[in-house]
Parts: structure tokens; C-alpha cells; sequence
């Protein structure tokens, strides 16, 4: 038998996105220093690079409006100047400004408008570009502080509204808002007066020196004895007697300690102490550093945070052409490791992070030491390494 059966055309209709790729997404960042030092009472420079990231389908930026906030820092000044923005601006119009008075509020703002170009041809170039540098000063207050810059979605300018947008063919795209966070730590000594000694074993006590080995004022050190032919071992502390008035202690230290004679310290660690006790958040870094082999560091990691990031090739950019903070430690901001550092670390680094280059050399990646210490003439103060 025979089943008769007629044709059937089938029409299978995809969503556009399928067809097209997902729908644009925008997202505004903010790429600088995570930490800022200095005495109380002084300001440290530092600048900011505005960063516009793409997702999806579609060609890049082709303007947009952005509004800054700042707490914690005074504005001096936004530019396009060095960023990817000017290498695709062609004969659009843009407009940048800061104050340091937010519309009814005391914080200061940093505002950028532009159109890349007049018939909206222009575009920016890769999924993430640098759209403006910012220069802030950040005043160092008498103790720990904070400095923060936020993207904000609404705004007021001359009692004008406005709001932050990103233009795409046409169409205006609200995009997701970043922040960046800077820790100010307070270098300077404190004005009353503070002892440092040893003791062999953990001292916290309100009577001052109390356990403390040596006297008053003295310079703190401990003999540690040996059989003859064999060796001895200690554990040490190290210990901040404080004389001020009030009763109250220090909240904050840096300290070195060296050793001499026949003897290598094993390990260093605040963890068990008094102080690791009283911490509340804060941080601690303990490391022992061998003055021979040299200070440890990671390759590339400008800006002494501890990563290589899209940070530190433009901290160098901006240490190198815009008078920015030099990096702490030469040695990791030589990121090609051929002794100098000039415009090929910065593009090494980019390089790698974004165009699959070959990597730092070593120390890299993680933390180590360079085998080039003191030979190349590169110099990494202790401390300023960020690796442990």
C-alpha cells in the first residue's frame, strides 16, 4: 500500500539577536593607584584613566557623555590627551571641565562630553578603550583615609540635568558605572615620643617597658647565644613601647630590623602578637629580605600593587610623559628586564595582556627577585616591591 504525502516547506525564523549578535552593553571603569602614601598634612598627585568597555555585537563608541564624582581628593584637571579617544577623534566637537563643588553637595566632579566625529563615522577602536585621563590631589590626613571616584548616572552642570550615555549608531546606551578606591596611608612619624626593643615573649602591658630588654631610649638589642661547634635559635619579638599621653598607642608602623653577626632569620610573621590581637581590618605585611639576592617584586607591577594589570603600563606612561608618581621599584617597572626604563615596558606589558606577547621575564609570574640585581643599575627600595 501506498501512503500518499504532500511536501511541506518549513520557515525557521531565528531571533534577531541570534542572527546579529547579542544587543551592545557599555561599561564605564576607572584604572589608577589603589594606594596613595605621604606625611600628614601634604597632598600626592595621582591620575585616573577613564576606561569604556563593549560587549556584543556592533562597532565601538562613537561619543558619549561622562560625570565623574570625587570624596577625599580635589580634581585638577580631565583630558583626552593620550588616550584612545584622541586617536580616533576625527573633526567631532568635545567638551571637558572639573570643579570642586558637586551641584548642593561638597564633593568635586570631573565631566567629559564628546562626539568623535561630525557625521558619527568615527568610532573606538577593541572592546576596551581609554577615554580620559584625570589628575587628582589627594590631601594625606593624620591617620588612615580613603579617596574615591564614582561614575554617576544622573547629574547637574551649570543647574542644568544631564545624565552619563554612551552613543552607538544612533542609538543612546545607558552604561554600567565603576568606581575606583585609593587607600591613603599616613608616612609621617607621630609627634609623641616611641621606643623600640625586644623582648622574648609577647608583651602587652600598661607599664611602660615592661618586658622590654634593654633600658629606656636604648637601642634595642638581643644576644643570642650559641654552643661552641653548634647553633642556637630564638623567637623574637619585636616591640613599639609607646609614652603618650592619655594612655593611648600607635595605630599604624613601619619598621626595620637588621641582623648581625653568624645568623639568618628563619621566618617573620605578625600573626600571635599583640598587634595582630587589636587589628580591626587594617593590613599587615611582614617579609624578610635578603639584601644579596635583592627586595622581592613582580615583573611589570609599576604601581607596587601586587598585580599586573592595565594599571601599571600606564602609571609608567604617566611617570614617563606626565610628570605621574614614580613607580616604587624600577626593577618590577622594567618590564622587558633590558635594564631601562623607557616606552618599550609599558608596550611590553600591554602586549602581553591584551595581544597574547610573550610574557614579563622573570620574577614572573608571582613573586621572586631579580637575578639582575645591582647589576643593571635598576634600584628597588624595600618595601616597595609589593610581593610576600
Amino acid at each position: 500500500m501506498r501512503i500518499p504525502f504532500a511536501p511541506v516547506s518549513c520557515v525557521l525564523f531565528a531571533a534577531p539577536s541570534a542572527i546579529l549578535g547579542a544587543e551592545p552593553a557599555f561599561e564605564l571603569g576607572l584604572a589608577g593607584p589603589e594606594r596613595v602614601k605621604g606625611p600628614a598634612g601634604t597632598a600626592v598627585r595621582a591620575s585616573y584613566l577613564c576606561t569604556l568597555t563593549r560587549t556584543g555585537a556592533g562597532a565601538g563608541a562613537q561619543g558619549w557623555t561622562v560625570y565623574v564624582r570625587g570624596s577625599g581628593l580635589r580634581f585638577l584637571g580631565i583630558t583626552t590627551e593620550g588616550t584612545d579617544a584622541a586617536l580616533a577623534f576625527r573633526d567631532g566637537s568635545e567638551r571637558n571641565e572639573v570643579g570642586n563643588q558637586d551641584f548642593g553637595t561638597p564633593e568635586g566632579y570631573a565631566y567629559s562630553s564628546v562626539q568623535l566625529s561630525a557625521d558619527g563615522g568615527a568610532a573606538l577602536p577593541g572592546p576596551t578603550s581609554t577615554i580620559a585621563r584625570i589628575d587628582v590631589e589627594i590631601p594625606v590626613p593624620g591617620g588612615p583615609g580613603e579617596a574615591v571616584l564614582q561614575h554617576a548616572e544622573g547629574f547637574f552642570l551649570g543647574g542644568a540635568p544631564g545624565r552619563t550615555v554612551v552613543l552607538q549608531g544612533g542609538v543612546e546606551h545607558s552604561p554600567a558605572l565603576g568606581e575606583a578606591r585609593a587607600q591613603v596611608i599616613d608616612t609621617s612619624c607621630a609627634s609623641q615620643r616611641v621606643n623600640l626593643g625586644f623582648s622574648a615573649r609577647r608583651v602587652s602591658s600598661p607599664v611602660p617597658f615592661e618586658g622590654v630588654i634593654g633600658e629606656e631610649g636604648g637601642r634595642g638589642r638581643l644576644a643570642i647565644g650559641a654552643p661552641q661547634g653548634g647553633q642556637g635559635e630564638a623567637h623574637v619579638y619585636a616591640c613599639i613601647a609607646s609614652d603618650m599621653a592619655g594612655g593611648g598607642g600607635v595605630s599604624a608602623w613601619e619598621l626595620a630590623i637588621l641582623l648581625e653577626g653568624l645568623a639568618y632569620v628563619a621566618s617573620a610573621t605578625g600573626e600571635g602578637t599583640a598587634a595582630d590581637g587589636a587589628k580591626e581590618g587594617g593590613f599587615q605585611r611582614t617579609e624578610v629580605i635578603d639584601f644579596a639576592t635583592g627586595v622581592p617584586l613582580e615583573r611589570g607591577d609599576s604601581n607596587g600593587d601586587g598585580d599586573l594589570d592595565f594599571a601599571d603600563p600606564v602609571w609608567t606612561l604617566l611617570a614617563l610623559f606626565r610628570s605621574g608618581l614614580e613607580p616604587g621599584c624600577e626593577d618590577a617597572a622594567d618590564a622587558n628586564d633590558d635594564g631601562r626604563i623607557d616606552v618599550s615596558d609599558p608596550i611590553h606589558a600591554l602586549r602581553y595582556l591584551f595581544l597574547g606577547g610573550p610574557a614579563p621575564p622573570p620574577p614572573f609570574p608571582g613573586c621572586g627577585t631579580d637575578p639582575d640585581t645591582g647589576a643593571d643599575g635598576l634600584d628597588c627600595d624595600a618595601g616597595q616591591g609589593a610581593c610576600g
